[in-house]
């Protein structure tokens, strides 16, 4: 059984929202920003208008209140594109 198959629905649905994002559009662009030493601002604005900021804060004070679990299922796939900016990611 694939790790895939363990996760619930809504992981399943982060990961593909996250998975998008990088393949349409952060890694098509990550090696000029790296070339150039530059961090893409715009790409981390992109992440929290996806609404994966403060994920394991609690939602009475602003955060999406995921788990840890989730949380970790999200870098992990972040990290599968680029280990620093998921190290961002809050």
């Amino acid at each position: 059984m694939s790790e895939y198959q363990l996760m619930t629905e809504d992981q399943r649905d982060m990961v593909k929202l996250v998975k998008d994002f990088l393949m349409k559009e952060y890694l098509p662009h990550v090696s000029e920003y790296e070339a150039k030493g530059e961090y893409p601002l715009e790409f981390h604005k992109k992440l929290g208008e996806l609404g994966l900021f403060a994920m394991d804060v609690p939602e009475e004070y602003g955060g999406l209140g995921l788990d840890y679990l989730t949380c970790a299922i999200i870098r992990e796939e972040l990290a599968r594109g680029d280990v620093g900016f998921a190290s961002r990611v809050t």
